[in-house]
């Protein structure tokens, strides 16, 4: 067992985490970098994003984790960057990857220089950030990104059927002072983890207030009306 096997397993412990959820869990952080190849063919294929022609540009990841995300990016860009909160993280990427930089920060204020990036990415990031500082994250994507540059994000719906991160149903339907006491009475896992979902128009207010042309596209669609999750795809007008 590799020492990045035992820091996942450790974690997973200290997440308080129960199978199936541990292996699950750790199966997902380790396929990070096939992950983030499958990302950036999906933004190919269905927004137009051109990487075939040589590596060009400047692409960042925000909250990226174990640093497979900006690994895959590092394939197609001039230089390719990871801001991650969590310190030990950081630690991880550099090790797995050490041909990328990684920064321990916030994304609330990006050190970068305004219109540096051509492509950003955050995948499964906003709803771990409070209402007030999303709209902050959003403004330095804006910000950061070169006129005509895009941005891809994956966040879950508000109403999901099951709630992704804490394996119970209809539990982001509750108001957030219940959702607690709902996880304690419903899950066998002992930690829970505050999220802030919105709806998908919630989603595209966000950043529609900023100026970003939006497209969104359902995903993990149960029936016509309930949506599990939602791909957003934003790109920074050409002028003003």
């Amino acid at each position: 067992m590799s020492e990045f096997d035992e820091h996942l397993i450790a974690t997973a412990k200290s997440y308080g985490f129960v199978e199936p959820k541990t292996s699950n869990w750790i199966r997902y952080m380790k396929s990070d970098v096939e992950r983030g190849e499958v990302a950036i063919n999906y933004l190919v294929q269905n927004f137009g994003l051109k990487t075939t022609d040589g590596r060009v540009g400047n692409a960042l990841d925000i909250g990226s984790g174990y640093g497979g995300f900006a690994k895959a990016l590092g394939s197609r860009y001039v230089q390719a960057f990871g801001i991650e909160i969590v310190e030990d993280r950081c630690y991880w990427s550099r090790k797995r990857f050490p041909g990328i930089e990684y920064v321990n920060g916030n994304a609330k204020q990006l050190p970068w220089n305004d219109e540096y990036f051509d492509l950003i990415i955050s995948n499964d990031v906003f709803e771990h950030v409070t209402f007030k500082d999303q709209k902050l994250v959003a403004q330095e994507i804006y910000r950061t990104l070169k006129p005509g540059g895009i941005a891809y994000l994956s966040v879950p719906d508000r109403f999901q059927l099951i709630d992704e991160h804490n394996r119970i149903w209809f539990g982001t339907y509750l108001p957030k002072y219940i959702r607690k006491t709902y996880f304690d009475l419903a899950s066998k896992n002992s930690q829970y983890l505050h999220c802030y979902e919105r709806t998908g128009p919630g989603w595209r207010r966000l950043f529609r207030v900023l100026g970003f042309d939006i497209t969104m596209k359902p995903i993990k669609l149960h029936t016509r009306f309930i949506v599990d999750r939602w791909d957003i795809f934003l790109k920074k007008p050409e002028c003003c």
